[in-house]
């Protein structure tokens, strides 16, 4: 799986998952490191996990004495502004500290931060998503809101991104497709490898062939009981497509349950149905949203109940005696 992270000292951390086809198959948000930790241990052990921060202090390797790093001093000489890291006597963002600590985290669930030699599976990375932006559209944002530019360049390249997705949402995703292409041996990095580096996709893949269909050419048609959800030209998706991608959906810090989910897609009497079809894709969309009829987590969820109800816990969901709330929490799909 590849994976990205977009980092925020007052926000937290938004994370994005894509398949090896660059479709989207996890956007969450993890409020605090802790949360991080629980999606990061819970992650395939091959995933590459890409972070929109660095994972140090500048150890002052620029020639003539300068207090940033070597990467960014590469990426000013090719037009490309950024913060830069500064060494470890001096005081550093706080979105830096959290980076910091974030590929801490990751170190521990089992993702090293990669530095040099061949690209391998299993390492965290660090990537800057303005820089995924301008290599893969070849132009500088010019009169473009940051939000339409980084659309733009995500366009045709990533499949199921939400049309209202946030900025710090879509810079995750831009995140998670720079691993992609770090994964495929498909990349560049800027910097020294004794501070850090800073990956981004190779520029000759600017113009490549588009992927599967982006979530804005979805055409959605209403009629049956959650609409009926297809890609224009092609034949209406499956049961378990409708679930998955309902699924998908549920905001943070809201649960739905198995009959909820049944109903919504359209068969009523197929809450054991859901249960099935979820088991198989724990790491696609965050099926630990969904629980019984009571509110009880799932006994078949990976790491068990307690690390579901630990997850929903960090989203904000209201747990007690052992079981969500669900007057307080519960999501009704539209």
């Amino acid at each position: 799986m590849h994976v990205g992270i977009d980092v925020s000292a007052t926000r937290g951390f938004d994370i994005a998952a894509l398949d090896d086809d660059r479709r989207l198959v996890l956007l969450a948000k993890a409020r605090d490191l802790d949360a991080a930790a629980v999606i990061a241990r819970g992650l395939p052990s091959e995933s590459v996990i890409a972070v929109d921060a660095p994972p140090a202090p500048s150890r002052g390797l620029v020639a003539g004495g300068k207090r940033f790093r070597v990467a960014e001093e590469e990426l000013h000489k090719l037009g490309v502004s950024l913060y830069p890291v500064p060494p470890d006597d001096a005081e550093p963002s706080s979105w830096m500290r959290e980076g910091y600590a974030l590929f801490e985290v990751l170190a521990k669930a089992g993702f090293p931060v990669f530095l040099e030699g061949p690209a391998r599976a299993s390492v965290s990375i660090e990537v800057y998503p303005h820089l995924t932006y301008r290599t893969l559209s070849g132009t500088v944002r010019g009169k473009l809101s940051k939000i339409e530019w980084s659309r733009a360049a995500l366009r045709r390249r990533v499949s199921g991104v939400q049309k209202d997705a946030t900025q710090d949402q879509l810079d995750a995703v831009a995140a998670a497709l720079t691993a992609w292409y770090f994964a495929h041996d498909r990349w560049v990095g800027y910097g020294d490898p004794r501070e850090g580096v800073i990956f981004a996709p190779l520029a000759e893949d600017r113009e490549e062939a588009p992927v599967g269909q982006d979530q804005l050419s979805l055409a959605i048609e209403t009629g049956g009981p959650m609409g009926s959800i297809a890609a224009a030209g092609t034949r209406e998706i499956s049961f378990a497509d409708r679930v998955l991608r309902l699924v998908s959906h549920i905001p943070l810090g809201r649960v739905a349950t198995y009959g909820d989910i049944a109903r919504a897609c359209g068969n009523p009497s197929g809450a054991r149905a859901v249960g099935t079809i979820l088991s198989g894709h724990a790491f696609e969309v965050p099926t630990h949203r969904v629980v019984d009829a009571r509110g009880l987590p799932s006994p078949a969820f990976g790491g068990g109940p307690g690390v579901q109800l630990e997850r929903l816990a960090s989203e904000g969901v209201r747990i007690e005696g052992g079981r969500v709330d669900l007057a307080a929490c519960r999501w009704s799909p539209a």
